[in-house]
C-alpha cells in the first residue's frame, strides 16, 4: 500500500488536480492521511514492509503539533533504514532536486503530484520503482543525459576559450565533472548538494555573487544529484530575482542538451528574458556567444523581464519556499502572471 501523508489538501486539489474523487479511483493502491489522528489510527498498517510512504516535510508544521509530527517522521526514517523493502519519500516545496538513495528519496512537491498517477499505474502492476515517481514516464532519462554529458566532455576542444568582452565568472558543478574552459576567469566555490534547495541557492548567491561585479556569469545547466532537474534554470532565475552585485549581468547557462529537453521545466521562461542564454558546452560556443554585442540590462527593465517568467503564486503560500516568494519579498511585486 502507498500512504500519502500531507495536510495540505487544498494544494492537492487546486495546484495539482488531486481531488477526493480522483484519489478514490486509486483507493486500492493509495491511502491519504491529513492529520496526526489519522496517522496514529493507521500506524500499524503504515509501518509494514513493502509499503511506500510519501511524507510532506512540513506535515502539520504549526505550533504545538510540529514536534509530534517530526517524531513520526523520524520513526518512519528509522524504519526505512532497517527495512529495505519499505520505501520512504520525503517531499517539499523547498526542494529543487530529486534524490533517490536506495529505498529513501527526496523530491520537490510538484514532482510527486505530477508523477503520482504514473507511479500508481506502475504500482498496480507490481512495479514500484521510485524512478517512476521521480521522472514520470521516462525513468531512464538520467542514463540518457549521462551519455550526452560524457560525449560533450570527450568532444571539448584542447585550447582554452578566450573571452575579451568583459570579465567573467565561471560556476562549476559540485562534483567538478565539468572543468573551467575559459582562460583568465574567476571561479566560484563549488556548488554542492546543499545548494539544491531554494533557501541554500539564496545563500550561495549571497556568498559568491554579492561582492564582485562580473559582466558575464557562466552557470551549469545540470549541477544537482539528478541531471534532469536542470537546476541551472532555477539558479539563473534566483540570480535575477535576488538583489546581488550580478543581478543584471549577462548569464550563460552551459549544458549539453537543447531547448527541446527544457521546454516543460518550471523555470524555462528565464531563457526568454534579456541577456540570459543557453550555451553548448563548447569553448567556441563560449567565445562566440560572449563576444556578441549586447545592450546591458537596466534596473528599471527588471520587473518587465521578470514578468515573463509566469511564476504563479501557490494556493498554500505560507508553505511554499519558491522563488516567486523571494521575488515578491525583494521587489514588492504582487502579480507576475
Amino acid at each position: 500500500m502507498i500512504y500519502l501523508i500531507d495536510d495540505k489538501k487544498n494544494r492537492q486539489e487546486k495546484d495539482y488536480g488531486w481531488t477526493s474523487e480522483k484519489f478514490k479511483t486509486y483507493k486500492q493502491y493509495v491511502t491519504t492521511i491529513y492529520d496526526l489522528g489519522e496517522l496514529e489510527v493507521k500506524r500499524q498498517d503504515v509501518f509494514k514492509d513493502e509499503n511506500t510512504i510519501l511524507y510532506h516535510e512540513s506535515f502539520l508544521d504549526i505550533s504545538g503539533i510540529s514536534a509530534e509530527a517530526e517524531d513520526r517522521r523520524r520513526k518512519l526514517d528509522n524504519f526505512a533504514q532497517k527495512h529495505p523493502s519499505f520505501q520512504l519519500v520525503f517531499f517539499s516545496g523547498s526542494k529543487s532536486s530529486r534524490i533517490i538513495n536506495e529505498n529513501v528519496a527526496h523530491m520537490p512537491v510538484s514532482v510527486v503530484y505530477e508523477n503520482l498517477e504514473v507511479y500508481l499505474e506502475k504500482s498496480s502492476k507490481e512495479d514500484k520503482d521510485l524512478r517512476y515517481l521521480a521522472f514520470g514516464k521516462n525513468p531512464d532519462i538520467e542514463d540518457d543525459l549521462l551519455e550526452k554529458l560524457n560525449n560533450s566532455l570527450n568532444a571539448i576542444e584542447n585550447e582554452p576559450a578566450i573571452i575579451n568582452n568583459g570579465n567573467c565568472l565561471f560556476i562549476p558543478t559540485y562534483d567538478n565533472n565539468i572543468q573551467n574552459p575559459i582562460d583568465k576567469t574567476d571561479e566560484a566555490n563549488f556548488l554542492d548538494e546543499e545548494t539544491e534547495t531554494d533557501i541554500n541557492i539564496t545563500k550561495f548567491i549571497s556568498n559568491e555573487l554579492s561582492n564582485q561585479k562580473y559582466d558575464n556569469v557562466f552557470i551549469p545547466l545540470c549541477y544537482g544529484s539528478s541531471l534532469s532537474d536542470y537546476n541551472g534554470l532555477c539558479l539563473a532565475t534566483h540570480i535575477r530575482c535576488t538583489p546581488n552585485a550580478n543581478q543584471l549581468s549577462r548569464i550563460f547557462i552551459y549544458g549539453f542538451v537543447g531547448i527541446d529537453y527544457l521546454i516543460h521545466d518550471e523555470y524555462f521562461n528565464i531563457l526568454k528574458t534579456k541577456n540570459v542564454h543557453l550555451v553548448p558546452f563548447s569553448k567556441k560556443a563560449f567565445e562566440g556567444y560572449a563576444s556578441k554585442k549586447y545592450t546591458p540590462l537596466k534596473p528599471e527593465e527588471l520587473p518587465c523581464e521578470m514578468s515573463k517568467l509566469k511564476l504563479s503564486v501557490p494556493n498554500n503560500y505560507e508553505d511554499n519556499h519558491s522563488i516567486i516568494n523571494e521575488w515578491q519579498l525583494n521587489s514588492g511585486l504582487i502579480h507576475l502572471v
